[in-house]
Protein backbone atom coordinates (compact mmCIF):
# COMPACT_ATOMS: atom_id res chain seq x y z
CA UNK A 1 0.00 0.00 0.00
CA UNK A 2 2.84 2.30 0.91
CA UNK A 3 4.82 1.56 -2.37
CA UNK A 4 1.38 2.00 -4.58
CA UNK A 5 1.29 5.66 -2.72
CA UNK A 6 4.43 6.78 -3.43
CA UNK A 7 4.11 5.93 -7.11
CA UNK A 8 0.67 7.94 -7.08
CA UNK A 9 2.55 10.84 -5.25
CA UNK A 10 5.62 10.43 -7.81
CA UNK A 11 3.10 10.49 -10.96
CA UNK A 12 1.41 13.45 -9.34
CA UNK A 13 3.95 15.74 -9.30
CA UNK A 14 5.68 14.75 -12.54
CA UNK A 15 2.34 15.30 -14.51
CA UNK A 16 2.43 18.76 -12.73
CA UNK A 17 2.91 21.68 -15.78
CA UNK A 18 2.10 24.42 -13.72
CA UNK A 19 3.63 25.75 -10.52
CA UNK A 20 5.65 22.67 -9.59
CA UNK A 21 5.06 20.69 -6.53
CA UNK A 22 7.47 22.22 -4.53
CA UNK A 23 6.16 25.42 -5.68
CA UNK A 24 2.82 24.33 -4.50
CA UNK A 25 4.32 23.65 -1.40
CA UNK A 26 5.88 26.84 -0.82
CA UNK A 27 2.63 28.82 -1.41
CA UNK A 28 0.93 27.02 1.21
CA UNK A 29 3.15 27.52 3.89
CA UNK A 30 2.74 31.44 2.94
CA UNK A 31 -0.79 29.89 3.98
CA UNK A 32 -2.30 30.92 0.55
CA UNK A 33 -4.26 27.76 -0.15
CA UNK A 34 -3.12 26.77 -3.93
CA UNK A 35 -5.96 24.55 -5.71
CA UNK A 36 -5.08 21.69 -8.53
CA UNK A 37 -7.33 21.78 -11.44
CA UNK A 38 -6.93 19.05 -13.36
CA UNK A 39 -8.28 18.40 -16.63
CA UNK A 40 -6.54 17.16 -19.70
CA UNK A 41 -4.67 18.63 -23.05
CA UNK A 42 -0.83 18.62 -24.21
CA UNK A 43 2.16 20.23 -22.10
CA UNK A 44 2.04 23.63 -22.40
CA UNK A 45 5.65 25.02 -21.99
CA UNK A 46 4.41 28.58 -21.09
CA UNK A 47 1.83 27.44 -18.13
CA UNK A 48 4.21 29.10 -15.59
CA UNK A 49 4.10 32.70 -17.63
CA UNK A 50 0.32 31.80 -18.18
CA UNK A 51 -0.54 31.27 -14.28
CA UNK A 52 1.51 33.91 -12.81
CA UNK A 53 -0.47 36.11 -14.54
CA UNK A 54 -3.79 34.27 -13.83
CA UNK A 55 -2.93 34.38 -10.33
CA UNK A 56 -2.60 38.31 -10.31
CA UNK A 57 -6.55 38.18 -10.66
CA UNK A 58 -7.44 34.89 -8.81
CA UNK A 59 -5.70 35.14 -5.62
CA UNK A 60 -7.10 39.22 -4.87
CA UNK A 61 -10.30 37.66 -5.57
CA UNK A 62 -10.84 34.68 -3.73
CA UNK A 63 -7.24 34.44 -1.66
CA UNK A 64 -5.81 31.93 -3.38
CA UNK A 65 -3.81 30.52 -6.08
CA UNK A 66 -3.94 28.04 -8.81
CA UNK A 67 -1.83 25.36 -10.19
CA UNK A 68 -3.57 24.00 -13.77
CA UNK A 69 -2.61 20.53 -14.67
CA UNK A 70 -3.02 18.61 -17.71
CA UNK A 71 -2.82 15.34 -18.56
CA UNK A 72 -2.90 13.46 -22.21
CA UNK A 73 -6.58 12.98 -23.60
CA UNK A 74 -5.67 9.76 -23.90
CA UNK A 75 -4.89 8.94 -20.09
CA UNK A 76 -6.92 10.78 -18.34
CA UNK A 77 -9.92 9.44 -17.36
CA UNK A 78 -7.83 6.23 -16.51
CA UNK A 79 -5.78 8.61 -14.45
CA UNK A 80 -8.72 10.27 -13.14
CA UNK A 81 -10.04 6.68 -12.06
CA UNK A 82 -7.09 6.47 -9.83
CA UNK A 83 -6.96 9.96 -8.25
CA UNK A 84 -10.78 9.54 -7.21
CA UNK A 85 -9.61 5.69 -5.61
CA UNK A 86 -6.63 6.51 -3.88
CA UNK A 87 -8.33 10.16 -2.00
CA UNK A 88 -5.81 11.98 -4.45
CA UNK A 89 -6.43 16.32 -2.87
CA UNK A 90 -7.34 17.79 -6.09
CA UNK A 91 -9.25 20.48 -6.05
CA UNK A 92 -11.29 20.56 -9.34
CA UNK A 93 -11.24 18.37 -12.52
CA UNK A 94 -12.93 17.82 -15.79
CA UNK A 95 -15.67 15.60 -16.14
CA UNK A 96 -18.23 14.61 -19.08
CA UNK A 97 -20.38 12.27 -20.74
CA UNK A 98 -17.37 11.27 -22.53
CA UNK A 99 -14.60 11.49 -20.39
CA UNK A 100 -14.18 10.95 -16.61
CA UNK A 101 -17.82 10.76 -16.64
CA UNK A 102 -19.84 12.51 -14.50
CA UNK A 103 -22.36 10.58 -12.76
CA UNK A 104 -19.69 7.84 -12.00
CA UNK A 105 -17.50 10.08 -10.23
CA UNK A 106 -20.45 11.25 -8.17
CA UNK A 107 -22.05 7.62 -7.90
CA UNK A 108 -18.55 6.89 -6.91
CA UNK A 109 -17.67 9.42 -4.55
CA UNK A 110 -14.92 10.50 -6.28
CA UNK A 111 -16.22 14.04 -6.69
CA UNK A 112 -18.41 16.73 -4.14
CA UNK A 113 -21.64 17.48 -3.52
CA UNK A 114 -21.50 21.46 -3.73
CA UNK A 115 -25.44 22.04 -3.39
CA UNK A 116 -25.17 24.30 -0.41
CA UNK A 117 -21.30 25.97 -1.43
CA UNK A 118 -22.40 27.55 -4.83
CA UNK A 119 -25.49 28.87 -2.54
CA UNK A 120 -23.22 30.18 -0.34
CA UNK A 121 -20.03 30.76 -1.59
CA UNK A 122 -21.12 31.30 -5.24
CA UNK A 123 -24.26 32.88 -5.49
CA UNK A 124 -23.62 34.76 -8.89
CA UNK A 125 -23.17 31.55 -10.51
CA UNK A 126 -26.98 31.06 -10.35
CA UNK A 127 -27.54 34.03 -11.99
CA UNK A 128 -24.65 33.43 -14.71
CA UNK A 129 -25.61 29.87 -15.57
CA UNK A 130 -29.82 29.08 -16.55
CA UNK A 131 -31.83 26.80 -14.66
CA UNK A 132 -31.94 23.99 -16.83
CA UNK A 133 -28.14 23.85 -16.88
CA UNK A 134 -27.99 22.91 -13.15
CA UNK A 135 -31.38 20.88 -13.41
CA UNK A 136 -29.39 18.74 -15.65
CA UNK A 137 -26.82 18.23 -13.41
CA UNK A 138 -28.78 17.33 -10.44
CA UNK A 139 -28.22 13.73 -9.27
CA UNK A 140 -30.83 12.93 -6.21
CA UNK A 141 -31.89 16.43 -6.14
CA UNK A 142 -27.81 17.29 -5.86
CA UNK A 143 -25.41 19.32 -7.80
CA UNK A 144 -21.72 17.55 -8.06
CA UNK A 145 -20.21 19.75 -11.27
CA UNK A 146 -21.02 23.06 -13.12
CA UNK A 147 -21.71 22.75 -16.88
CA UNK A 148 -19.68 25.20 -19.14
CA UNK A 149 -21.92 26.95 -20.75
CA UNK A 150 -21.55 26.20 -24.95
CA UNK A 151 -22.75 24.65 -27.52
CA UNK A 152 -25.40 22.10 -26.00
CA UNK A 153 -28.29 20.73 -28.35
CA UNK A 154 -25.56 19.60 -30.75
CA UNK A 155 -28.66 19.44 -33.99
CA UNK A 156 -27.04 16.56 -36.03
CA UNK A 157 -26.74 17.73 -39.75
CA UNK A 158 -25.20 16.60 -43.06
CA UNK A 159 -22.48 18.28 -44.74
CA UNK A 160 -20.89 18.63 -48.17
CA UNK A 161 -17.90 20.34 -49.85
CA UNK A 162 -19.52 23.51 -51.19
CA UNK A 163 -17.36 23.24 -54.55
CA UNK A 164 -19.26 20.02 -55.66
CA UNK A 165 -22.34 21.41 -54.37
CA UNK A 166 -21.94 24.50 -56.89
CA UNK A 167 -20.44 22.09 -59.69
CA UNK A 168 -23.47 19.62 -60.00
CA UNK A 169 -26.04 22.97 -59.14
CA UNK A 170 -27.91 20.66 -55.98
CA UNK A 171 -30.15 22.82 -53.88
CA UNK A 172 -28.91 21.95 -50.93
CA UNK A 173 -31.28 23.48 -48.61
CA UNK A 174 -33.85 20.51 -49.89
CA UNK A 175 -32.09 18.53 -47.82
CA UNK A 176 -34.52 17.48 -45.00
CA UNK A 177 -33.92 13.76 -44.44
CA UNK A 178 -30.87 11.74 -45.43
CA UNK A 179 -32.97 9.97 -48.31
CA UNK A 180 -33.08 13.43 -50.07
CA UNK A 181 -29.29 12.94 -50.66
CA UNK A 182 -29.87 10.36 -53.55
CA UNK A 183 -29.55 12.43 -56.89
CA UNK A 184 -26.67 14.37 -55.62
CA UNK A 185 -24.73 11.45 -54.17
CA UNK A 186 -25.97 9.95 -57.82
CA UNK A 187 -23.56 13.03 -59.64
CA UNK A 188 -21.03 12.19 -57.28
CA UNK A 189 -20.57 8.36 -57.89
CA UNK A 190 -21.06 8.88 -61.66
CA UNK A 191 -18.67 11.72 -61.90
CA UNK A 192 -15.76 11.46 -59.37
CA UNK A 193 -14.11 8.22 -59.34
CA UNK A 194 -11.43 9.59 -57.26
CA UNK A 195 -13.96 10.37 -54.35
CA UNK A 196 -16.31 8.63 -52.14
CA UNK A 197 -19.81 9.86 -52.52
CA UNK A 198 -20.67 9.70 -48.62
CA UNK A 199 -18.60 8.78 -45.48
CA UNK A 200 -21.49 6.45 -43.92
CA UNK A 201 -21.54 7.42 -40.07
CA UNK A 202 -24.65 5.34 -38.40
CA UNK A 203 -28.41 4.73 -38.66
CA UNK A 204 -28.84 7.58 -35.75
CA UNK A 205 -29.18 10.20 -38.93
CA UNK A 206 -32.04 8.44 -39.40
CA UNK A 207 -33.57 7.64 -35.96
CA UNK A 208 -32.40 10.76 -33.77
CA UNK A 209 -34.91 13.89 -35.56
CA UNK A 210 -37.31 11.56 -34.04
CA UNK A 211 -36.12 9.48 -30.65
CA UNK A 212 -33.35 9.75 -28.54
CA UNK A 213 -31.44 6.84 -27.23
CA UNK A 214 -32.23 6.59 -23.36
CA UNK A 215 -28.81 5.29 -22.52
CA UNK A 216 -26.15 5.37 -25.59
CA UNK A 217 -25.57 1.57 -26.88
CA UNK A 218 -28.02 0.14 -25.27
CA UNK A 219 -30.50 0.10 -28.58
CA UNK A 220 -33.52 1.62 -26.43
CA UNK A 221 -34.85 4.96 -27.20
CA UNK A 222 -37.87 7.27 -26.54
CA UNK A 223 -39.96 9.82 -28.55
CA UNK A 224 -38.27 13.44 -27.72
CA UNK A 225 -41.62 14.68 -28.17
CA UNK A 226 -42.70 13.39 -25.32
CA UNK A 227 -45.87 12.25 -27.16
CA UNK A 228 -45.39 8.73 -25.07
CA UNK A 229 -43.63 7.24 -22.14
CA UNK A 230 -43.33 3.96 -23.65
CA UNK A 231 -39.86 3.11 -24.54
CA UNK A 232 -39.09 1.03 -28.15
CA UNK A 233 -35.90 -0.71 -29.35
CA UNK A 234 -34.59 0.54 -32.04
CA UNK A 235 -34.35 -1.83 -34.28
CA UNK A 236 -38.43 -1.52 -34.40
CA UNK A 237 -38.40 2.10 -35.28
CA UNK A 238 -39.62 2.46 -39.06
CA UNK A 239 -36.87 5.36 -38.93
CA UNK A 240 -34.65 2.55 -38.65
CA UNK A 241 -35.96 0.72 -40.86
CA UNK A 242 -35.74 3.01 -43.34
CA UNK A 243 -32.21 3.43 -42.67
CA UNK A 244 -30.84 0.27 -42.20
CA UNK A 245 -32.46 -0.08 -46.19
CA UNK A 246 -30.91 3.09 -47.82
CA UNK A 247 -27.38 2.34 -46.24
CA UNK A 248 -27.22 -1.05 -47.64
CA UNK A 249 -28.74 0.67 -50.92
CA UNK A 250 -26.32 2.93 -51.05
CA UNK A 251 -23.59 0.50 -50.76
CA UNK A 252 -24.90 -1.69 -53.61
CA UNK A 253 -24.64 1.63 -55.82
CA UNK A 254 -21.08 2.26 -54.92
CA UNK A 255 -21.64 5.55 -52.65
CA UNK A 256 -20.02 4.13 -50.21
CA UNK A 257 -16.47 3.54 -50.33
CA UNK A 258 -16.11 -0.67 -51.28
CA UNK A 259 -13.44 -1.26 -48.68
CA UNK A 260 -15.63 -0.08 -45.91
CA UNK A 261 -15.09 -2.62 -42.94
CA UNK A 262 -11.94 -2.81 -43.33
CA UNK A 263 -10.56 0.73 -43.70
CA UNK A 264 -9.77 1.85 -40.39
CA UNK A 265 -8.74 4.86 -39.54
CA UNK A 266 -9.66 7.14 -42.13
CA UNK A 267 -8.32 10.46 -41.04
CA UNK A 268 -6.31 11.43 -43.21
CA UNK A 269 -9.13 10.34 -46.55
CA UNK A 270 -11.37 13.02 -44.32
CA UNK A 271 -8.74 15.74 -44.46
CA UNK A 272 -7.82 15.51 -47.88
CA UNK A 273 -11.59 15.73 -48.89
CA UNK A 274 -11.47 12.39 -49.99
CA UNK A 275 -15.53 11.78 -48.92
CA UNK A 276 -17.72 14.66 -50.57
CA UNK A 277 -20.80 14.30 -48.19
CA UNK A 278 -20.17 13.55 -44.10
CA UNK A 279 -22.30 13.49 -41.17
CA UNK A 280 -21.54 15.28 -37.94
CA UNK A 281 -22.81 17.65 -35.25
CA UNK A 282 -23.65 21.03 -36.27
CA UNK A 283 -23.48 24.80 -34.15
CA UNK A 284 -23.21 28.27 -35.00
CA UNK A 285 -19.91 29.10 -36.81
CA UNK A 286 -19.31 25.56 -37.48
CA UNK A 287 -18.19 26.63 -41.06
CA UNK A 288 -15.34 29.11 -40.13
CA UNK A 289 -13.89 25.75 -38.37
CA UNK A 290 -13.63 23.85 -42.19
CA UNK A 291 -10.18 23.74 -43.99
CA UNK A 292 -12.31 22.39 -47.19
CA UNK A 293 -15.78 25.16 -47.34
CA UNK A 294 -18.67 23.02 -46.88
CA UNK A 295 -22.31 23.18 -46.92
CA UNK A 296 -24.82 22.16 -44.15
CA UNK A 297 -28.72 21.25 -44.10
CA UNK A 298 -29.61 20.21 -40.54
CA UNK A 299 -31.46 17.60 -39.66
CA UNK A 300 -33.94 17.78 -36.86
CA UNK A 301 -34.97 21.71 -34.94
CA UNK A 302 -31.92 22.56 -31.58
CA UNK A 303 -33.03 19.75 -29.13
CA UNK A 304 -31.30 19.20 -25.24
CA UNK A 305 -31.04 15.79 -24.68
CA UNK A 306 -31.22 14.12 -21.00
CA UNK A 307 -27.45 14.62 -20.34
CA UNK A 308 -26.84 17.31 -22.87
CA UNK A 309 -25.83 19.90 -20.83
CA UNK A 310 -23.09 17.16 -19.26
CA UNK A 311 -20.43 16.96 -22.46
CA UNK A 312 -17.76 19.64 -20.20
CA UNK A 313 -18.04 20.33 -16.54
CA UNK A 314 -16.28 21.31 -13.81
CA UNK A 315 -16.61 19.13 -10.29
CA UNK A 316 -14.69 19.59 -7.46
CA UNK A 317 -12.52 16.49 -5.96
CA UNK A 318 -14.21 14.69 -3.32
CA UNK A 319 -11.17 15.00 -0.90
CA UNK A 320 -10.04 18.90 -1.48
CA UNK A 321 -9.02 20.58 1.71
CA UNK A 322 -10.43 23.57 -0.15
CA UNK A 323 -14.04 22.98 -1.76
CA UNK A 324 -15.12 26.21 -0.84
CA UNK A 325 -12.34 27.79 -2.59
CA UNK A 326 -12.39 25.67 -5.59
CA UNK A 327 -16.39 26.70 -5.62
CA UNK A 328 -15.33 30.25 -6.07
CA UNK A 329 -12.73 29.82 -8.40
CA UNK A 330 -15.34 27.71 -10.69
CA UNK A 331 -17.48 30.79 -10.23
CA UNK A 332 -14.74 33.42 -10.85
CA UNK A 333 -13.43 31.29 -14.16
CA UNK A 334 -17.21 31.57 -15.29
CA UNK A 335 -17.44 34.77 -14.31
CA UNK A 336 -14.73 36.85 -15.15
CA UNK A 337 -13.82 37.67 -18.77
CA UNK A 338 -9.97 38.35 -18.13
CA UNK A 339 -9.43 35.47 -16.26
CA UNK A 340 -11.34 33.29 -18.87
CA UNK A 341 -10.06 34.80 -21.69
CA UNK A 342 -6.56 34.38 -20.35
CA UNK A 343 -6.86 30.57 -18.91
CA UNK A 344 -8.15 29.66 -22.78
CA UNK A 345 -5.66 31.84 -24.85
CA UNK A 346 -2.83 32.78 -22.98
CA UNK A 347 -1.08 36.17 -22.94
CA UNK A 348 -2.19 39.19 -25.42
CA UNK A 349 0.46 39.72 -27.91
CA UNK A 350 2.77 36.27 -26.77
CA UNK A 351 0.64 33.52 -27.76
CA UNK A 352 -2.28 35.91 -29.47
CA UNK A 353 -3.32 39.04 -30.93
CA UNK A 354 -6.55 40.75 -31.23
CA UNK A 355 -7.69 42.12 -34.63
CA UNK A 356 -10.65 44.01 -34.15
CA UNK A 357 -11.59 42.82 -30.87
CA UNK A 358 -11.63 39.09 -32.25
CA UNK A 359 -8.68 36.70 -31.29
CA UNK A 360 -6.30 35.36 -33.88
CA UNK A 361 -4.19 32.54 -32.46
CA UNK A 362 -0.19 32.78 -32.88
CA UNK A 363 1.35 29.87 -34.22
CA UNK A 364 4.13 28.18 -32.86
CA UNK A 365 3.43 29.53 -29.59
CA UNK A 366 4.32 28.17 -25.75
CA UNK A 367 0.75 27.84 -24.37
CA UNK A 368 -2.16 26.69 -27.02
CA UNK A 369 -4.53 24.68 -25.27
CA UNK A 370 -7.01 24.59 -27.83
CA UNK A 371 -9.84 23.44 -25.80
CA UNK A 372 -11.92 26.86 -24.40
CA UNK A 373 -14.88 25.15 -24.32
CA UNK A 374 -13.54 22.85 -21.52
CA UNK A 375 -12.57 25.79 -19.04
CA UNK A 376 -16.15 27.53 -18.38
CA UNK A 377 -18.35 29.79 -19.61
CA UNK A 378 -17.64 29.68 -23.29
CA UNK A 379 -19.66 33.15 -24.13
CA UNK A 380 -17.37 34.77 -22.17
CA UNK A 381 -14.33 33.52 -24.83
CA UNK A 382 -13.42 36.27 -27.21
CA UNK A 383 -14.83 35.63 -30.84
CA UNK A 384 -12.20 33.76 -33.10
CA UNK A 385 -11.39 35.94 -36.30
CA UNK A 386 -13.35 33.94 -38.59
CA UNK A 387 -16.08 33.46 -36.64
CA UNK A 388 -19.32 36.06 -36.67
CA UNK A 389 -19.61 38.73 -34.36
CA UNK A 390 -22.27 37.19 -32.64
CA UNK A 391 -21.93 33.43 -32.50
CA UNK A 392 -22.23 33.38 -28.63
CA UNK A 393 -25.72 34.80 -29.26
CA UNK A 394 -26.41 32.27 -31.78
CA UNK A 395 -25.49 29.74 -29.56
CA UNK A 396 -26.82 31.24 -26.52
CA UNK A 397 -30.13 31.37 -28.07
CA UNK A 398 -30.16 28.16 -29.81
CA UNK A 399 -29.66 26.82 -26.42
CA UNK A 400 -32.32 28.30 -24.82
CA UNK A 401 -34.89 27.85 -27.19
CA UNK A 402 -34.32 24.50 -28.11
CA UNK A 403 -37.08 21.72 -27.18
CA UNK A 404 -36.23 19.93 -23.83
CA UNK A 405 -36.21 15.87 -23.20
CA UNK A 406 -38.80 14.39 -21.18
CA UNK A 407 -35.95 12.64 -19.56
CA UNK A 408 -33.85 16.24 -18.62
CA UNK A 409 -32.44 15.14 -15.57
CA UNK A 410 -32.97 11.73 -15.11
CA UNK A 411 -29.79 9.41 -14.17
CA UNK A 412 -30.52 5.83 -15.05
CA UNK A 413 -29.63 3.02 -12.15
CA UNK A 414 -26.98 1.09 -14.68
CA UNK A 415 -26.63 -1.49 -11.45
CA UNK A 416 -29.21 -4.00 -12.11
CA UNK A 417 -28.78 -4.19 -15.97
CA UNK A 418 -24.91 -3.84 -16.03
CA UNK A 419 -23.79 -7.23 -17.42
CA UNK A 420 -26.75 -7.23 -20.08
CA UNK A 421 -25.39 -3.65 -21.25
CA UNK A 422 -22.08 -4.91 -21.40
CA UNK A 423 -22.83 -7.92 -23.46
CA UNK A 424 -25.37 -6.04 -25.65
CA UNK A 425 -22.35 -3.38 -26.74
CA UNK A 426 -20.29 -6.14 -27.36
CA UNK A 427 -23.09 -7.74 -30.05
CA UNK A 428 -23.71 -4.45 -31.33
CA UNK A 429 -20.23 -4.36 -32.34
CA UNK A 430 -20.18 -7.62 -33.47
CA UNK A 431 -22.64 -6.94 -36.15
CA UNK A 432 -21.36 -3.39 -36.35
CA UNK A 433 -21.01 -3.97 -40.46
CA UNK A 434 -25.29 -2.68 -40.02
CA UNK A 435 -23.99 1.10 -39.95
CA UNK A 436 -22.02 0.85 -42.94
CA UNK A 437 -24.55 -1.38 -45.13
CA UNK A 438 -21.36 -3.29 -46.44
CA UNK A 439 -23.86 -6.26 -46.34
CA UNK A 440 -27.22 -7.43 -47.03
CA UNK A 441 -29.27 -7.51 -43.77
CA UNK A 442 -30.62 -10.71 -44.71
CA UNK A 443 -27.25 -12.48 -44.27
CA UNK A 444 -26.90 -11.37 -40.66
CA UNK A 445 -29.79 -9.63 -39.21
CA UNK A 446 -31.56 -12.79 -37.54
CA UNK A 447 -28.46 -14.07 -35.87
CA UNK A 448 -27.78 -10.34 -34.61
CA UNK A 449 -31.69 -10.63 -32.93
CA UNK A 450 -31.25 -13.81 -31.57
CA UNK A 451 -27.78 -12.71 -29.74
CA UNK A 452 -29.37 -9.65 -28.46
CA UNK A 453 -32.46 -11.87 -26.96
CA UNK A 454 -29.37 -14.06 -25.09
CA UNK A 455 -27.63 -10.68 -23.93
CA UNK A 456 -30.91 -9.68 -22.35
CA UNK A 457 -32.22 -6.78 -24.14
CA UNK A 458 -35.38 -7.42 -23.10
CA UNK A 459 -34.66 -7.17 -19.73
CA UNK A 460 -32.89 -3.76 -20.71
CA UNK A 461 -35.64 -2.72 -21.90
CA UNK A 462 -38.32 -3.40 -19.17
CA UNK A 463 -35.91 -2.14 -16.60
CA UNK A 464 -35.11 1.72 -18.02
CA UNK A 465 -39.10 1.74 -18.72
CA UNK A 466 -39.59 1.00 -15.01
CA UNK A 467 -36.96 3.58 -14.49
CA UNK A 468 -38.54 6.09 -16.58
CA UNK A 469 -41.87 5.36 -15.34
CA UNK A 470 -40.83 6.25 -11.88
CA UNK A 471 -39.00 9.41 -12.65
CA UNK A 472 -41.80 10.97 -14.45
CA UNK A 473 -44.33 9.90 -12.14
CA UNK A 474 -42.00 11.99 -9.75
CA UNK A 475 -41.85 15.12 -12.09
Amino acid sequence: MFKKLITILLAGCILTVAAGCGQKEKAEKNNVPVLTWVTFGEKQSDMDKVLEEANKIIEPAIGAKLNLQLIDSSAYTERMKMYMASGNEFDICFTSTWMNDYHKAAQEGGILDITDYIEKYAPALKSALPDYVFDSAKIGGKIYGVPNMQVMTHPIAVNAQKEYVKKYNFDFSSVKSMNDLDPFLGEIKANEPDKYAIKPGNIDYWILPKWEFVIEDSNVVILKDGSSNKLEIQFNTNEFKDGLEKTHEWYEKGYIRPDISSVGDDTTDVSNGKYIVNCGNWKPGAESYDKIPKIYAILHEPYLKRNGALSTVLSVGAKSRNPEKAVQLIELINTNKDLYNLICFGIKGTHYNLIDGKVEKLKDVGYAPNCDWAFGNQFNAYVAVNQDDDVWEQTKKMNDEAQRSPLLGFVPDLAPIQNELSQISAVNEEFSVYKVGADAPENYWNNYMEKLKIAGQQKVLDELQKQVDKFLAAK
